[in-house]
């Protein structure tokens, strides 16, 4: 009887050491795992040990190391599950991360870049060619991104550059349409600005086409000067559309010149092409003419005159003007 009793004694000892060796075990052999990059392994029995903590430090790591290898493979949704909640290292930083990328994929963000990246690179080889037309080029991109106006993006700033650029390009197709020289002239730089100002932010805070010189070149580098033009495009047109347009303002007549005088109260120094038709009583247009007026400087006044065949004949005239150079 006693040597039962004692063998069962020997037994429940016995076990319980099998046990104690087991989870000991298990531990060892998931540290092993860890060192030879096996995670998911290491991951597996740490698991089975939760009221050990330093099995649940190790588990931590093991899920980072698990997370950082599925972003590796853009595997978002399981990188998101690994980081959840893991409060290990970085982990709440690369958790933010895969889900701004599993967002962008998802939704246009993406797609719209891509999109974006091929019309730029056709634009810049459209130029360079000889039969380069800006309708067409402008038309082009707009196959390329219109899609996207409206669209869902992941990330609301990129949504609102996407439409800004869209938006530009709007613009210079409709500038196309224009009736007057300067407004064409004008609203192309104003929907080019739009587009420059995109493209730099796109370069500076999502690295777009960062390694390509050539749009580097065209187009962040000069950013900045295509918007200085255009305020000084605004600035100018402002000031003759003051003067022109006051109630003081007087064309005159001196023998065979038809002359008015201007003043420049801008901060720029420009030259200016005039275009003038003269129109008879029975509103037809008898006679055209054009100055070319170089070198205005700031603070500077200057006669803007066109010779005319028969004064006389003149009921009532219709002109434009645009611009040949600023310098800003």
């Amino acid at each position: 009887m006693r040597k039962r009793i004692f063998a069962l004694l020997f037994l429940s000892a016995l076990f319980c050491m099998i046990l104690t060796g087991c989870g000991a075990s298990k531990y060892d052999q998931a540290v092993e795992f860890m060192t030879n990059g096996d995670y998911k392994s290491a991951s597996d029995l740490l698991s089975q040990l939760p009221d050990d903590e330093n099995a649940k430090t190790k588990l931590a790591e093991c899920n980072y190391h698990l997370g950082t290898e599925a972003m590796s493979a853009e595997d978002w949704d399981a990188a998101i599950g690994y980081f959840d909640g893991l409060n290990y290292d970085d982990s709440a930083t690369l958790l933010e991360s895969c889900q701004r990328e599993k967002g962008m994929t998802e939704n246009a963000d993406y797609e719209f870049l891509a999109a974006l990246e091929k019309s730029i690179l056709d634009r810049l080889d459209s130029v360079s060619n000889t039969n380069y037309d800006n309708a067409t080029v402008v038309n082009t991109e707009l196959v390329y991104v219109e899609k996207f106006q409206d669209a869902t993006f992941y990330d609301s700033e990129l949504s609102v550059l996407a439409n800004k650029y869209i938006e530009g390009l709007h613009i210079q197709k409709e500038a196309l349409k224009k009736e007057n020289a300067y407004e064409v002239q004008i609203e192309w730089q104003r929907g080019l600005v739009y587009r420059y100002e995109v493209l730099y932010d796109l370069f500076e805070n999502y690295d777009f086409l960062a390694d390509n010189t050539e749009f580097v070149g065209t187009y962040v580098s000069a950013c900045a000067d295509q918007r200085a033009l255009l305020d000084a495009y605004d600035a100018i047109e402002a000031d003759i559309g003051t003067q022109t347009t006051a109630e003081d303002f007087m064309w005159w007549i001196d023998g065979n010149e038809f002359y008015c005088t201007l003043v420049n109260n801008t901060e720029y120094k420009f030259s200016t092409i005039f275009e003038i038709a003269f129109i008879d009583v029975d509103g037809v247009i008898f006679e055209e003419a054009s100055a070319y007026i170089e070198n205005i400087t700031a603070g500077s006044s200057y006669k803007v005159s066109f010779y005319v065949s028969n004064p006389d004949q003149i009921d009532a005239v219709r002109w434009i003007n645009y611009y040949d150079e600023v310098i800003y």
